[in-house]
């Protein structure tokens, strides 16, 4: 930039300098030339009056000083009276003349005067030179050299003084440049610009540290804050934990003797109250379900899995599981999925029952009579995804306008009536709606104050050609274990889990603490163990770790399956840690307990 300026300046004013004196030297030159042909008319008045040619030739000779003129005449009347050559190689030029006009011409190489000789008021004569303009045109190409000359060594020295002035411009802003990379790669937001000059590129550096000052305030702020976020989430999930534990384990006893009293023989008044029984219990664990699904979406902790599945299946499976709540209203259920819709598609095939269950839960919830139907059909399809549409339609007693914004809110229902005269915490949509939003789908509403609701929600699939990976075929193989260690400090939970697994044929024996327990695997072969998590002394992660510690291989082999009331995935994650193969979480049911027993001990 200096050197282009600087150039560019010394060509204009050489250009103007140039220019000006072209100017002046063409004006000093027209009138000497004027004044010579006035000279030349005054000094022959007198051979023109008496028409003395011969006296005026003589006269013209004297022009020969000025090796610049190349012609003069004098013309009377319009004729030429007498003309002066300076050689006889010398062109004349002819360029019309107004006669007796003052007029000086120039040309590329020469210059025509034309002045008129007066006496008495009368004009008697013209006088007329042909004067050379070499040397204009020698000066003129004196000047292109000197303009070029001062250009070349103008842009010569520019370049120099650029070459070593620039360095105090440039090396600041690049070692500006290289701090500002240095902070983006290390995040390390300590680091201050040594630049403290008072000129722009020192204000610069300020202003920079300066922002740098603010950032770090910011950055030390936001660690502060995340501290105290990790803190509080840990704090929520030790209490998620703790809560959980407390209210699965007496409710896993309850849900499970309830289930052992229903198959002795009872008479209808005792079944009429066992049913009630577990349909409390049954609410209460729906409650607590929804509290940890929701904390799990929260903590970003959720994953999907991509299995091949039946959509058809699915649907048809909602409608068999809510069979006995739907004959208990009395309300129609049917489903109708468009043929479009492909056998296979590949997704979460589990989560796609939750949210289904979720909805049609609702609707028969909040349906006093009439219908529910179901609705499937294939909204858009691409290369490798198909997007699939499910309406939950019921004749229900609908959403105000105004509401149907907000249901999809945590702990939020229609208005407080509902929730006590309907039940439920108000996260049953909420948790619904983000299962389907991170799965890349989409929920809406549609409803009308007393006229029903319909809930339409899509997600995209993978089609079945671009299946991730292959779904194996787990199923556990019928058979039976010798003998299982049952660990657990509450004797309700331990009558309960030893009667199940008995009736399953199994050889159970019992502990309840860890003392007891390492004493039986000492004396006694077990195929497998079964250990609650939270006993008093040493918990089952601390026992899990001192069986693998023991120098056996049979104690480092034995599968542990871990009994937790605790559902939350730090929980989960520990139990892996201390060494245990897998979990099951209170309540559970008798056919997904005996399924992971043999999962394990399959041969």
């Amino acid at each position: 930039m200096i050197v282009i300026v600087s150039t560019i300046n010394v060509l204009i004013s050489s250009l103007i300098y140039f220019n000006y004196d072209k100017k002046v030297f063409y004006e000093d030159t027209k009138q000497k030339l004027e004044i010579l042909a006035r000279v030349v008319g005054e000094n022959n008045s007198a051979t023109i009056l008496f028409n003395k040619p011969k006296e005026a030739k003589e006269n013209l000779q004297t022009l020969k000083a000025d090796e610049h003129i190349e012609i003069a005449q004098i013309i009377v009347k319009k004729k030429l009276f007498v003309s002066y050559k300076k050689n006889e190689n010398i062109d004349e030029v002819f360029i019309p003349i107004t006669p007796y006009s003052d007029t000086v011409i120039f040309l590329k190489e020469k210059a025509l005067v034309n002045a008129p000789l007066h006496m008495d008021n009368d004009t008697i004569a013209e006088i007329r030179i042909q004067y050379s303009t070499k040397a204009i045109q020698e000066k003129l190409q004196g000047y292109y050299k000197i303009i070029a000359l001062i250009f070349f060594v103008t842009l010569f020295v520019a370049s120099v003084l650029a070459y070593f002035f620039q360095k105090n411009i440039t090396r600041p802003i690049f070692e500006l440049y290289k701090l500002m990379n240095i902070i983006t790669e290390k995040k390390d937001y300590s680091l201050r610009s040594g630049n403290m000059a008072k000129d722009e590129i020192g204000q610069l550096s300020n202003g920079f540290n300066q922002m740098l000052d603010q950032i770090e305030e910011k950055n030390n702020e936001l660690s502060y804050q995340k501290e105290l976020a990790e803190a509080s989430l840990k704090a929520k999930e030790r209490f998620l934990a703790n809560m959980t534990h407390e209210l699965r384990t007496p409710l896993n006893s309850i849900i499970g003797l309830t289930g052992l009293l229903h198959d002795t023989p009872l008479n209808h008044e005792q079944i009429n109250y066992l049913e009630n029984i577990k349909l409390s219990s049954d609410h209460l664990l729906a409650i607590i379900n929804d509290l940890l699904e929701f904390s799990r979406i929260g903590s970003g902790k959720l994953q999907f899995e991509e299995n091949e599945f039946s959509i058809r299946l699915s649907v048809e499976r909602i409608k068999n599981t809510m069979q006995y709540e739907l004959r208990k209203r009395n309300l129609d259920f049917s489903c109708h999925v468009d043929k479009e819709v492909p056998h296979i598609v590949v997704g979460d095939d589990y989560r796609l029952n939750q949210i289904l269950l979720n909805l049609v839960g609702n609707a028969i919830k909040f349906t006093p009579k009439g219908k529910i139907e179901i609705f499937v059909k294939k909204i858009f399809e691409s290369e490798q995804k198909i997007g699939i549409e499910f309406r939950v339609k019921d004749t229900g007693i609908g959403i105000r306008k105004e509401k149907q914004k907000i249901i999809f809110d945590s702990f939020t229902q229609e208005n407080d009536t509902t929730t006590r005269e309907y039940g439920g915490t108000g996260l049953g949509l909420a948790i619904t709606k983000q299962l389907i939003e991170l799965q890349g789908g989409e929920i809406r509403v549609e409803s009308e104050k007393g006229k029903g609701s319909t809930f339409i929600f899509s997600i995209p699939y993978l089609k079945k050609e671009f299946s991730l990976k292959t779904k194996e075929n787990n199923a556990p193989k019928l058979g039976h274990l010798e003998k299982i260690l049952l660990i657990d400090d509450n004797e309700m939970n331990l009558l309960f889990t030893k009667s199940i697994l008995e009736k399953s044929n199994f050889v159970v024996e019992t502990a309840l603490n860890a003392e007891l327990a390492l004493e039986k695997l000492y004396s006694k072969e077990f195929n497998l163990i079964l250990m609650d998590l939270y006993m008093p002394e040493t918990d089952g992660f601390e026992l899990s770790q001192k069986i693998r510690a023991i120098d056996d291989e049979k104690f480092k082999t034995i599968p542990i399956i871990a009994l937790t009331a605790a559902a939350t995935v730090n929980e989960i994650n520990k139990c892996f840690a201390a060494g245990m193969n897998d979990y099951i979480i209170k309540p559970f049911k008798k056919d997904e307990l005996i399924s992971k027993i043999l999962n394990l001990t399959k041969k």
